[in-house]
């Protein structure tokens, strides 16, 4: 319960006081840390169980492995891996898929796709990590390969497998084969499916096609946050500022829904699109004290073109060397580019926290353009 409202601390007070710990307690913390994403006290927690003697079973090296998995940790990977097939758990299904998921999105897909192929009869949950592996690495082609090849074997996808494909025909841009996925969902009665649908949404929206996720979104029978945000974040993108900020509106103030990081990242890129200042500054302020939202980079990011683009850039550089967090080359990259813009010098104070290879680069364009820029 405690973990499930991200109260750590007293999760792991609960677990120090039991006088006699289960197996079922030790995965309860280890799951608690590594979906708080604090991978290296469950793994921790999972060396001082095994200290101790207890027995471990497919659920925590599941746990385990899904916290490696967000923070990338190859070496460390190859060590549970190890431990793992001395366990004899490697021809354990549900082991063995957490283990393809963490290598394929770690980006070593030449491991995931051999565990994959050692599996003696894949099921659909198998197949569907794959397509989500190879997609998350950029192996586009590849998705549709292993989607073909798993219709071949007469395996019927679920909602998750047609994520990954339109996941995938998002980030190549292919509208067509999306249109395609979309018919294999209907044929398979999974259109309804909110997963799908939201996937849908952002398919349609990422290629461009608002009309046809505008029409899809409005006659789902049901909509969550990634749904929504599928709208909002697309209308921002192909410059419909105004649509995004109404829908925005319905989400909230109607609907009742609350909004996420990935939400205000939409909204503020409407208004960083369309010059709306005042109303990204409202929204911004919204987020840190209504929502209790602590800002990300692409926040602040936002922020900053928001100011810079409407030739606010004292606002712009103050807000950047005020970050509560180090300004990346993407944030000055903005400044620099409104600078240029506007014909304005930087200052020599932000030049000297610019130091990227990136960053110098981009100085020497501005140079070309006629700027004064000295290094100090």
């Amino acid at each position: 319960m405690y973990s499930e409202t991200g109260e750590i601390e007293n999760a792991h007070m609960c677990f120090d006081e039991m006088p006699e710990r289960d197996l079922v307690s030790w995965n309860s913390l280890i799951s608690c840390y590594s979906n708080h994403g604090m991978s290296d006290v469950s793994l921790e927690l999972f060396r001082r169980m095994r200290r101790e003697g207890l027995a471990w079973d497919e659920f925590t090296i599941a746990t385990v492995t899904n916290g490696l998995t967000s923070t990338c940790h190859i070496s460390l990977a190859e060590q549970v891996h190890s431990l793992i097939i001395r366990s004899g758990f490697c021809f354990d299904r549900f082991t063995v898929n957490t283990l393809i998921c963490l290598y394929s999105k770690c980006g070593n897909v030449e491991s995931a796709t051999q565990m994959f192929s050692e599996i003696h009869e894949a099921d659909v949950v198998s197949w569907t990590t794959m397509i989500a592996g190879l997609n998350h690495s950029g192996y586009w082609n590849e998705v549709m390969c292993a989607f073909n090849q798993m219709r071949s074997l007469e395996i019927h996808p679920n909602s998750f497998t047609f994520g990954g494909l339109f996941s995938t025909c998002a980030s190549s841009n292919s509208f067509e084969k999306g249109k395609e996925y979309h018919g294999l969902a209907i044929k398979y009665g999974l259109e309804s499916d909110v997963v799908v649908g939201s996937a849908i949404v952002d398919m349609y929206s990422k290629c461009g096609e608002m009309q046809h996720a505008k029409e899809f979104f409005q006659r789902m029978p049901e909509r969550d946050i990634v749904s929504w945000n599928g709208m909002i974040c697309g209308f921002a993108q192909n410059g419909e500022a105004v649509e995004a900020l109404n829908l925005f509106h319905e989400m909230v103030q109607i609907q009742g829904i609350f909004p996420n990081n990935v939400t205000f990242t939409g909204v503020l890129t409407a208004c960083s699109h369309s010059g709306f200042v005042q109303k990204g500054r409202q929204l911004f302020n919204d987020l840190v004290h209504v929502y209790k939202i602590r800002p990300s980079a692409e926040h602040y990011t936002c922020m900053v073109d928001i100011l810079a683009r409407a030739g606010l850039l004292e606002d712009a550089e103050t807000l950047l060397l005020d970050l509560p967090l180090k300004p990346d080359s993407v944030m000055w990259g903005t400044l620099l580019g409104a600078c240029r813009r506007y014909g304005e010098l930087v200052t020599a104070e932000s030049r000297k926290a610019f130091g990227s290879g990136r960053a110098r680069e981009f100085l020497r364009v501005c140079a070309l353009g006629q700027f004064v820029c000295q290094w100090e």
